[in-house]
């Protein structure tokens, strides 16, 4: 996994994370396209990060986790990219032609 997957498997995981309770690990690993390898990779990088623990198969997101789900959220919205209304995310116009950048350049 490269690192920008990383990254972006980072911030999805935590801003999930951060709009419930808990969530079933094997729903976040299925999010991830079902590849247990690039689960693991993440799933150390919230633990050894302290942003969250695994108890069962449940993930809990931490207060640094919600922290570091904030920062996510204000640089999305600085950058124009994303708004949220309640527990919703909506991709703005900038921000589908981000996601197209980024595509073409994974290609």
């Amino acid at each position: 996994m490269t690192r920008d997957e990383l990254n972006k498997n980072l911030c999805a995981i935590i801003t999930t994370l951060d709009e419930v309770p808990f969530a079933q690990e094997s729903y976040l690993y299925m999010s991830m396209g079902m590849d247990m390898s690039k689960w693991e990779t993440v799933k150390q990088v919230l633990v050894a990060g302290n942003l969250a623990t695994f108890h069962g198969f449940s993930a809990y997101i931490t207060p640094a986790g919600h922290a570091m789900a904030e920062t996510v959220k204000q640089v999305l919205v600085a950058g124009n990219l994303a708004t949220f209304h309640g527990f919703s995310a909506y991709i703005t116009p900038a921000g589908h032609a981000m996601a197209s950048k980024i595509k073409a350049a994974m290609r």
